[in-house]
């Protein structure tokens, strides 16, 4: 499997390399915008799942009228965070469909 740090960093050498064995040019583009589209949804996943981590400290040190409102808010959070758990596991699996059709 090619680094995803050399298909950031040096496209130009995997796309030569894949012209020359004959295969697939587009798949290099695939697979950086596919590695964007991974980083973004791993990037938005853990600032969701960070800000989950704080709001749990506010709701456990909140008062005891305030804990109901707050529980709801943190559900809702809850639900984001699967959310984006969800499209970054899914952008993983695309990224690593196209990365492993590229040669070596």
């Amino acid at each position: 499997m090619i680094d995803p740090q050399l298909l950031r960093e040096n496209p130009q050498s995997i796309r030569r390399s894949q012209q020359s064995r004959g295969s697939s040019v587009t798949l290099v583009d695939d697979a950086i915008t596919a590695d964007s589209n991974r980083r973004a949804a791993i990037q938005e996943f853990e600032k969701l799942r960070a800000e989950q981590n704080a709001f749990g400290r506010t709701v456990a040190t909140a008062p005891k009228e305030a804990k109901r409102a707050l529980v709801l808010q943190a559900q809702a959070l809850a639900a984001q965070v699967k959310e984006a758990q969800q499209k970054s596991m899914d952008a993983e699996a695309e990224f690593t469909k196209f990365v492993g059709a590229i040669g070596n």
